[in-house]
């Protein structure tokens, strides 16, 4: 590019390229470009370093590159393409949205299938992260303004998301040491909070439940009750639940475990 303007300022560039345009050496380095951006930004099937690099790097590290690194390389990918070579050049004469498109969707499908089979969960958000960035570069394929739209607001929705997800993660390996399905069993009852319950007494017990059992039809679903008295329930017995102030007739307000 600088041997065919003079220049490597982007207005400039923008302002030179259109009159050498034609030339076999500003046709490869597009093509060189797209290739080396793709790459860094994990198009599939340009993106077998991006698991990896997610998975065995420290939670902080992959929460900052998860956040940035590829969503800038995206932004870097746009600039080319519609500010310095031009939308015309890019999708007329390069046909840049034949490739583009097809990979952009295999990416999706394939990406999300494999997904689905991991173990690991920081391997599985990073697979789902190349999913979402087939996405992006789907809407730039249109080389539309609605596509470059979404592709955007998607790019800085992925960032904030993926981000604070691989922060989550972070929190349960400085809890745990592990980020494995397997080893996340029974997290629950480790870390539940309390949330105050209040249940209003009814004399009528039978109408009491057959108002549970309309609102909750399946007991799985269903609160479990601490009502006292004469109503009817599921009692939750030893320490699981701590009485909190005093009764006021029909009322009792307790503290219970989440789980």
């Amino acid at each position: 590019l600088y041997m065919m303007s003079g220049t490597l300022n982007m207005a400039d560039l923008a302002a030179r390229l259109p009159a050498v345009a034609h030339t076999r050496t500003i046709k490869v380095a597009f093509a060189f470009l797209s290739v080396g951006l793709t790459l860094k930004l994990a198009l599939f099937p340009l993106h077998m370093w991006l698991p990896n690099a997610y998975t065995y790097a420290p939670s902080v590290v992959t929460a900052f590159v998860a956040a940035t690194a590829t969503k800038v390389s995206i932004y870097v990918f746009m600039r080319f393409v519609f500010t310095i070579f031009g939308a015309d050049f890019a999708f007329e004469t390069m046909r840049l949205n034949w490739f583009l498109l097809p990979l952009a969707l295999v990416g999706i499908f394939a990406a999300s299938a494999v997904a689905i089979y991991q173990t690991d969960l920081k391997r599985l958000l990073a697979y789902s992260s190349v999913a979402q960035i087939g996405y992006m570069m789907l809407g730039i394929s249109f080389g539309s303004v609605t596509g470059l739209t979404a592709a955007i607001v998607h790019l800085f929705n992925h960032a904030l998301m993926k981000g604070g997800l691989f922060l989550a993660l972070g929190c349960m390996v400085y809890q745990i040491g592990s980020v494995r399905i397997e080893d996340l069993a029974g997290i629950g009852p480790w870390h539940r909070r309390r949330v105050p319950h209040r249940h209003i007494g009814n004399k009528e017990a039978g109408k009491n439940e057959g108002i549970t059992k309309q609102k909750y039809p399946h007991h799985r679903l269903a609160p479990r009750h601490i009502l006292e008295g004469p109503l009817v329930g599921r009692p939750i017995g030893g320490d699981a639940c701590q009485s909190r102030g005093r009764s006021h007739g029909r009322i009792r307000i307790r503290w219970c475990h989440v789980f």
